[in-house]
């Protein structure tokens, strides 16, 4: 109805106004980017003093998740527009709000809760904006608007993922690994790294036979000479559907509560606590993941 329209479009407008400060001008002035004002708000004791960094992780967290949320969710609302495309809808998003010289939609919001502490701890004037307790709702100028409203975009985000799982195993019988049908014995010491050994999902190679017989979707071919030759336009079209997927993962890793996972992430390519490179490469302003070391628990 037109009053759950004008509530949505007032969320976008506050949440979106989160992502279009750049982190350079914010270093003179820490007030004029609101994400930075909540945290001055919900690290303010009612004594004046302000609560340690390690205090306000959790919320500052769940903010993130949201900020997130919202460039998925632009992102859904203009995807039509470029033939169905989120790697490129979101690269437009990312353009078009975040630091131009980044296409992350994580840059600018990670860059901001680097140094939170020196903010919560130097100027203590606070504006005009309060948050409750579950952040569920915040309140500007009295008026009060509640966030969940944008938790239904997952939904259409599953799907995409879905559609993109699809696409990249081109119509053959892959499944996906159903977790239900491991065996108890998770345990690596015998098995080396990975315990997917104790079940057999589908026939042996399924996906190797698939890249090199199948004359659509074959990665290989015999050259008259007798050399197995790589088709450089079949391996660029897996790696297109491969970011792509990729992509909707990672919102969808973002979308979901609770603890960051350790896997390669769209970030800005670098490991959550450190600066040492992951196992991915870039080309044409594309993130691809050339390795497979995720450990996503909480998916």
């Amino acid at each position: 109805d037109n009053a759950t329209a004008e509530l949505l479009q007032a969320v976008h407008d506050l949440l979106v106004s989160l992502l279009m400060m750049d982190i350079r001008p914010l270093q003179e002035s820490k007030w004029n980017d609101p994400l930075q004002c909540f945290l001055a708000a919900y690290a303010l004791r009612e004594d004046k003093s302000f609560m340690q960094a390690h205090h306000i992780t959790q919320p500052l967290a769940k903010c993130k998740y949201f900020i997130r949320s919202v460039v998925f969710w632009q992102a859904n609302l203009i995807v039509d527009d470029f033939n169905g495309s989120f790697q490129d809808a979101s690269e437009q998003i990312c353009l078009h709000f975040l630091n131009h010289e980044k296409l992350s939609a994580y840059y600018n919001v990670c860059s901001i809760s680097s140094y939170a502490t020196s903010l919560v701890l130097t100027q203590p004037l606070i504006p005009n904006t309060t948050w409750n307790p579950a952040l569920d709702v915040v309140k500007i100028d009295g008026k009060l608007l509640p966030l969940s409203t944008f938790r239904h975009g997952c939904k259409d985000l599953m799907v995409a993922i879905g559609d993109a799982l699809q696409a990249v195993k081109m119509g053959h019988n892959i499944p996906i690994t159903n977790l239900l049908e491991v065996g108890d014995n998770l345990s690596n010491m015998e098995l080396g790294y990975s315990y997917l050994g104790l079940q057999k999902y589908t026939e042996e190679h399924a996906l190797l036979k698939a890249f090199t017989t199948d004359k659509d979707s074959s990665l290989f071919y015999i050259d008259p000479d007798g050399k197995l030759c790589l088709s450089r336009r079949k391996a660029h079209e897996w790696m297109l559907k491969a970011s792509n997927l990729n992509l909707l993962l990672g919102f969808g890793i973002h979308l979901t509560s609770g603890q960051p996972p350790r896997s390669p992430e769209l970030c800005d390519i670098r490991t959550r606590n450190g600066e040492r490179r992951r196992g991915i490469m870039k080309d044409h302003k594309k993130t691809f993941m050339v390795t497979l070391q995720c450990k996503a628990g909480n998916i």
